[in-house]
Protein backbone atom coordinates (compact mmCIF):
# COMPACT_ATOMS: atom_id res chain seq x y z
CA UNK A 1 0.00 0.00 0.00
CA UNK A 2 1.86 3.47 -0.96
CA UNK A 3 1.14 6.15 1.16
CA UNK A 4 2.67 9.33 0.14
CA UNK A 5 0.21 12.45 2.58
CA UNK A 6 2.16 12.06 6.08
CA UNK A 7 -1.21 13.02 7.89
CA UNK A 8 -3.27 10.14 5.89
CA UNK A 9 -0.03 7.76 6.76
CA UNK A 10 -0.67 8.60 10.67
CA UNK A 11 -4.41 8.02 10.35
CA UNK A 12 -4.12 4.73 8.88
CA UNK A 13 -1.26 3.45 11.25
CA UNK A 14 -3.66 4.35 14.47
CA UNK A 15 -6.30 2.66 12.51
CA UNK A 16 -4.15 -0.47 12.33
CA UNK A 17 -3.30 0.11 15.66
CA UNK A 18 -6.73 0.52 16.66
CA UNK A 19 -8.21 -2.74 14.91
CA UNK A 20 -5.09 -5.22 15.19
CA UNK A 21 -6.58 -5.22 19.40
CA UNK A 22 -9.26 -7.50 17.67
CA UNK A 23 -7.19 -11.13 17.84
CA UNK A 24 -6.39 -10.18 21.50
CA UNK A 25 -9.91 -9.71 22.85
CA UNK A 26 -10.89 -13.21 20.47
CA UNK A 27 -8.02 -14.43 22.52
CA UNK A 28 -9.43 -13.68 25.83
CA UNK A 29 -13.35 -14.38 24.68
CA UNK A 30 -12.65 -18.24 24.49
CA UNK A 31 -11.04 -18.32 27.79
CA UNK A 32 -14.38 -16.80 29.65
CA UNK A 33 -17.10 -19.21 29.60
CA UNK A 34 -20.49 -18.18 28.31
CA UNK A 35 -19.56 -15.01 26.09
CA UNK A 36 -20.82 -14.78 22.74
CA UNK A 37 -19.70 -12.86 19.72
CA UNK A 38 -19.98 -9.06 20.76
CA UNK A 39 -22.64 -7.46 18.69
CA UNK A 40 -22.73 -5.07 15.58
CA UNK A 41 -24.53 -1.68 16.63
CA UNK A 42 -23.74 0.60 18.85
CA UNK A 43 -27.54 0.48 20.27
CA UNK A 44 -26.54 -3.15 21.65
CA UNK A 45 -23.51 -1.91 22.84
CA UNK A 46 -25.11 1.13 24.50
CA UNK A 47 -27.76 -1.73 26.22
CA UNK A 48 -24.83 -3.68 26.89
CA UNK A 49 -23.17 -0.83 29.05
CA UNK A 50 -25.99 -0.63 31.20
CA UNK A 51 -25.81 -4.28 32.53
CA UNK A 52 -22.43 -2.87 33.75
CA UNK A 53 -23.30 -2.12 37.07
CA UNK A 54 -24.60 -5.62 37.62
CA UNK A 55 -21.08 -7.36 36.70
CA UNK A 56 -18.00 -7.37 38.88
CA UNK A 57 -14.54 -8.62 39.21
CA UNK A 58 -14.05 -12.18 40.51
CA UNK A 59 -11.79 -11.40 42.88
CA UNK A 60 -11.27 -15.19 44.51
CA UNK A 61 -10.91 -16.94 40.74
CA UNK A 62 -9.07 -13.31 38.96
CA UNK A 63 -11.42 -13.37 35.96
CA UNK A 64 -13.36 -10.89 34.76
CA UNK A 65 -17.31 -10.72 34.53
CA UNK A 66 -18.46 -11.91 31.60
CA UNK A 67 -21.17 -9.55 31.26
CA UNK A 68 -18.28 -6.71 31.73
CA UNK A 69 -16.63 -8.35 28.99
CA UNK A 70 -19.67 -8.52 26.96
CA UNK A 71 -19.88 -4.33 27.24
CA UNK A 72 -16.13 -4.11 26.62
CA UNK A 73 -15.83 -6.03 23.52
CA UNK A 74 -19.21 -4.20 22.41
CA UNK A 75 -18.16 -0.77 22.54
CA UNK A 76 -15.02 -1.74 21.03
CA UNK A 77 -16.97 -2.90 17.83
CA UNK A 78 -19.49 0.52 17.73
CA UNK A 79 -16.16 2.24 18.05
CA UNK A 80 -14.37 0.31 14.85
CA UNK A 81 -17.41 0.76 13.00
CA UNK A 82 -18.14 4.45 13.78
CA UNK A 83 -14.50 4.90 12.31
CA UNK A 84 -15.27 3.17 9.52
CA UNK A 85 -18.47 4.70 8.97
CA UNK A 86 -17.05 8.36 9.50
CA UNK A 87 -14.45 7.44 6.40
CA UNK A 88 -16.68 5.57 4.14
CA UNK A 89 -14.56 2.82 4.73
CA UNK A 90 -16.19 -1.42 4.99
CA UNK A 91 -12.86 -2.70 6.02
CA UNK A 92 -9.88 -1.79 8.15
CA UNK A 93 -6.40 -0.83 6.14
CA UNK A 94 -3.81 -3.08 5.50
CA UNK A 95 -0.23 -1.65 6.75
CA UNK A 96 2.79 -3.42 5.93
CA UNK A 97 4.87 -4.04 8.93
CA UNK A 98 7.76 -2.04 7.16
CA UNK A 99 5.38 0.74 6.50
CA UNK A 100 4.33 0.46 10.29
CA UNK A 101 7.28 0.84 12.07
CA UNK A 102 8.66 3.58 9.69
CA UNK A 103 5.63 5.38 10.74
CA UNK A 104 6.10 4.64 14.71
CA UNK A 105 9.63 6.24 14.21
CA UNK A 106 8.17 9.67 12.87
CA UNK A 107 5.61 9.88 15.67
CA UNK A 108 6.65 11.65 18.53
CA UNK A 109 7.77 9.54 21.73
CA UNK A 110 4.91 9.35 23.93
CA UNK A 111 5.54 10.10 27.75
CA UNK A 112 3.85 9.72 30.81
CA UNK A 113 4.13 12.93 33.44
CA UNK A 114 3.77 12.86 37.33
CA UNK A 115 3.68 15.50 39.64
CA UNK A 116 5.10 16.12 42.99
CA UNK A 117 4.78 18.20 45.67
CA UNK A 118 6.73 17.74 48.66
CA UNK A 119 6.95 19.82 52.01
CA UNK A 120 10.05 20.03 53.85
CA UNK A 121 10.18 21.76 57.81
CA UNK A 122 13.29 23.40 59.01
CA UNK A 123 15.87 20.94 60.58
CA UNK A 124 16.59 21.86 64.10
CA UNK A 125 20.16 20.57 64.13
CA UNK A 126 22.56 20.55 61.33
CA UNK A 127 23.68 17.44 59.40
CA UNK A 128 26.75 15.54 60.44
CA UNK A 129 28.90 15.69 57.74
CA UNK A 130 32.67 16.48 57.32
CA UNK A 131 34.43 19.02 54.95
CA UNK A 132 33.48 20.91 52.31
CA UNK A 133 29.87 20.80 53.69
CA UNK A 134 30.62 21.41 57.42
CA UNK A 135 28.72 24.18 59.09
CA UNK A 136 29.73 26.07 62.55
CA UNK A 137 26.66 24.90 64.58
CA UNK A 138 27.77 27.64 67.21
CA UNK A 139 27.53 30.38 64.35
CA UNK A 140 24.44 28.71 62.66
CA UNK A 141 22.22 28.85 65.78
CA UNK A 142 23.71 32.22 67.47
CA UNK A 143 20.82 33.43 69.39
CA UNK A 144 22.44 36.85 69.24
CA UNK A 145 21.94 37.22 65.53
CA UNK A 146 18.88 39.04 64.57
CA UNK A 147 18.62 37.13 61.62
CA UNK A 148 16.62 33.88 61.27
CA UNK A 149 18.23 30.84 59.60
CA UNK A 150 16.99 27.98 57.94
CA UNK A 151 18.46 24.76 56.77
CA UNK A 152 16.24 22.44 54.89
CA UNK A 153 17.72 18.82 54.47
CA UNK A 154 16.72 18.93 50.72
CA UNK A 155 17.95 15.22 49.22
CA UNK A 156 20.47 15.60 45.63
CA UNK A 157 18.64 13.95 42.45
CA UNK A 158 20.78 14.38 39.23
CA UNK A 159 17.68 11.93 37.40
CA UNK A 160 17.71 13.87 33.84
CA UNK A 161 13.42 13.22 33.64
CA UNK A 162 13.11 14.85 37.04
CA UNK A 163 12.23 18.83 37.22
CA UNK A 164 11.72 21.55 39.34
CA UNK A 165 8.55 23.42 38.77
CA UNK A 166 9.05 25.98 41.01
CA UNK A 167 9.79 25.88 45.09
CA UNK A 168 8.97 28.47 47.73
CA UNK A 169 9.76 28.97 51.61
CA UNK A 170 6.50 29.65 53.31
CA UNK A 171 7.09 32.04 56.80
CA UNK A 172 3.74 32.83 59.06
CA UNK A 173 3.88 36.44 60.44
CA UNK A 174 2.78 37.16 64.15
CA UNK A 175 -0.20 38.92 65.13
CA UNK A 176 0.99 42.12 66.26
CA UNK A 177 0.99 43.34 69.26
CA UNK A 178 2.64 46.64 70.09
CA UNK A 179 0.16 49.16 68.11
CA UNK A 180 -3.73 49.37 67.46
CA UNK A 181 -3.06 48.96 63.89
CA UNK A 182 -5.98 49.05 63.37
CA UNK A 183 -6.42 53.17 63.77
CA UNK A 184 -3.00 53.53 62.78
CA UNK A 185 -3.08 55.84 59.11
CA UNK A 186 0.42 55.58 58.83
CA UNK A 187 1.21 52.48 57.01
CA UNK A 188 5.39 53.00 57.58
CA UNK A 189 4.96 51.71 61.12
CA UNK A 190 3.11 48.28 59.38
CA UNK A 191 5.36 48.13 56.61
CA UNK A 192 8.51 45.55 56.47
CA UNK A 193 10.55 44.60 54.10
CA UNK A 194 11.69 41.01 54.47
CA UNK A 195 14.48 39.85 52.71
CA UNK A 196 15.30 36.46 51.64
CA UNK A 197 19.23 34.94 51.05
CA UNK A 198 20.95 32.29 49.91
CA UNK A 199 24.29 31.19 51.26
CA UNK A 200 26.75 30.21 48.49
CA UNK A 201 29.03 28.27 50.79
CA UNK A 202 28.58 26.69 54.06
CA UNK A 203 29.10 28.92 57.26
CA UNK A 204 32.22 27.73 58.61
CA UNK A 205 33.43 31.02 59.99
CA UNK A 206 32.08 34.87 60.96
CA UNK A 207 34.38 35.87 57.66
CA UNK A 208 31.39 33.73 55.47
CA UNK A 209 28.38 35.75 56.83
CA UNK A 210 29.47 38.60 54.94
CA UNK A 211 26.88 39.46 51.89
CA UNK A 212 29.78 38.27 48.98
CA UNK A 213 29.08 34.71 50.38
CA UNK A 214 24.97 35.53 49.95
CA UNK A 215 22.82 35.69 47.33
CA UNK A 216 19.19 37.43 47.24
CA UNK A 217 16.89 35.20 46.17
CA UNK A 218 13.72 37.28 46.84
CA UNK A 219 12.32 39.80 48.99
CA UNK A 220 8.97 41.61 49.46
CA UNK A 221 7.48 44.64 51.41
CA UNK A 222 4.58 43.27 53.16
CA UNK A 223 2.09 44.94 55.52
CA UNK A 224 2.26 43.94 58.99
CA UNK A 225 -1.14 44.33 60.97
CA UNK A 226 -1.98 40.48 61.76
CA UNK A 227 -0.74 37.16 61.72
CA UNK A 228 -0.63 35.82 58.01
CA UNK A 229 1.68 33.72 55.40
CA UNK A 230 4.22 35.10 52.92
CA UNK A 231 5.61 33.19 50.55
CA UNK A 232 9.17 33.63 48.67
CA UNK A 233 10.16 32.10 45.49
CA UNK A 234 13.32 30.31 45.73
CA UNK A 235 12.76 27.81 42.76
CA UNK A 236 16.03 28.37 41.13
CA UNK A 237 18.35 28.24 44.93
CA UNK A 238 16.59 24.65 45.02
CA UNK A 239 16.91 23.90 41.44
CA UNK A 240 20.86 24.18 41.28
CA UNK A 241 20.76 22.13 45.05
CA UNK A 242 18.66 19.22 44.16
CA UNK A 243 19.11 18.52 40.06
CA UNK A 244 22.50 20.26 39.59
CA UNK A 245 23.98 18.54 42.95
CA UNK A 246 25.63 22.37 44.17
CA UNK A 247 26.18 23.09 47.99
CA UNK A 248 23.44 23.66 50.49
CA UNK A 249 24.37 26.51 52.45
CA UNK A 250 21.12 27.51 53.99
CA UNK A 251 18.72 30.38 54.14
CA UNK A 252 18.78 33.92 55.99
CA UNK A 253 15.81 35.65 56.17
CA UNK A 254 16.45 39.57 57.25
CA UNK A 255 13.79 42.00 58.25
CA UNK A 256 14.04 45.80 57.90
CA UNK A 257 11.34 48.54 58.66
CA UNK A 258 10.73 51.44 55.81
CA UNK A 259 13.81 53.34 56.87
CA UNK A 260 15.65 49.61 56.02
CA UNK A 261 16.71 49.67 59.89
CA UNK A 262 16.82 46.63 61.47
CA UNK A 263 14.43 44.31 63.01
CA UNK A 264 14.73 41.29 65.10
CA UNK A 265 13.32 38.46 62.52
CA UNK A 266 12.56 36.36 65.58
CA UNK A 267 9.94 39.01 67.08
CA UNK A 268 7.98 39.09 63.37
CA UNK A 269 8.28 35.51 62.39
CA UNK A 270 6.99 32.14 63.88
CA UNK A 271 9.44 29.76 64.95
CA UNK A 272 10.10 26.24 63.61
CA UNK A 273 8.35 23.82 66.08
CA UNK A 274 11.03 20.90 66.47
CA UNK A 275 9.76 17.53 65.67
CA UNK A 276 11.29 14.29 64.28
CA UNK A 277 9.21 14.97 60.80
CA UNK A 278 10.96 17.32 58.33
CA UNK A 279 9.36 16.20 55.17
CA UNK A 280 6.63 14.80 53.79
CA UNK A 281 4.33 14.32 51.19
CA UNK A 282 1.92 17.39 50.22
CA UNK A 283 0.72 16.50 47.11
CA UNK A 284 -2.53 15.81 47.80
CA UNK A 285 -2.76 18.40 51.06
CA UNK A 286 -4.23 21.65 50.56
CA UNK A 287 -0.94 23.82 51.23
CA UNK A 288 -1.70 26.59 47.97
CA UNK A 289 -3.45 28.80 49.79
CA UNK A 290 -3.69 32.68 49.15
CA UNK A 291 -0.95 34.59 51.46
CA UNK A 292 -3.78 36.38 52.99
CA UNK A 293 -5.91 33.73 54.39
CA UNK A 294 -5.21 32.56 57.66
CA UNK A 295 -4.38 28.61 57.72
CA UNK A 296 -6.11 26.75 60.38
CA UNK A 297 -3.11 24.81 61.82
CA UNK A 298 -1.16 25.22 65.14
CA UNK A 299 2.12 24.72 63.73
CA UNK A 300 3.18 27.66 61.83
CA UNK A 301 6.84 26.51 61.76
CA UNK A 302 8.41 27.78 57.87
CA UNK A 303 7.73 25.36 55.71
CA UNK A 304 9.79 24.92 52.28
CA UNK A 305 6.96 23.40 48.93
CA UNK A 306 8.95 21.89 45.90
CA UNK A 307 6.84 21.20 42.88
CA UNK A 308 8.23 18.56 40.76
CA UNK A 309 7.53 17.01 37.24
CA UNK A 310 8.80 13.09 36.59
CA UNK A 311 8.90 12.26 32.82
CA UNK A 312 8.55 8.75 32.01
CA UNK A 313 9.10 7.89 28.40
CA UNK A 314 6.55 5.13 27.02
CA UNK A 315 8.87 2.43 25.46
CA UNK A 316 5.82 1.05 22.30
CA UNK A 317 7.80 -1.83 21.51
CA UNK A 318 7.60 -3.24 24.99
CA UNK A 319 4.00 -2.38 25.29
CA UNK A 320 3.52 -4.25 21.90
CA UNK A 321 2.60 -1.39 19.33
CA UNK A 322 4.29 -2.59 16.00
CA UNK A 323 4.19 -5.97 16.41
CA UNK A 324 0.81 -7.28 15.20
Amino acid sequence: MKINDKLTSILLLCLELVFCQESTHNQTQTTVPGIVQPPSTAATAAQSSEAVTEGSVNRNEGTIDPILQRSRIARLQALREHVLASLGWTSPPDIDSATKDRLLRRLSTPVFVSRQRHCYLPACDLPMVDLPDYMNRSIWFDTSSRNIRYYFTIPTNTDPNLEIKSASIKLHLKRRQDCPCAYDRDISTSRLHIKMYQYRRPIRSHSRLRHSNMRLIDAKMVTWEGSRWVSFRVTDAVRRIITRGRRNGGFEVQVRDMEENSIDAKTVIDPTVCSFVTSYDCTESDVENDENEEVEETNYSPVLEITSETTTIIDLTQHGVGEY
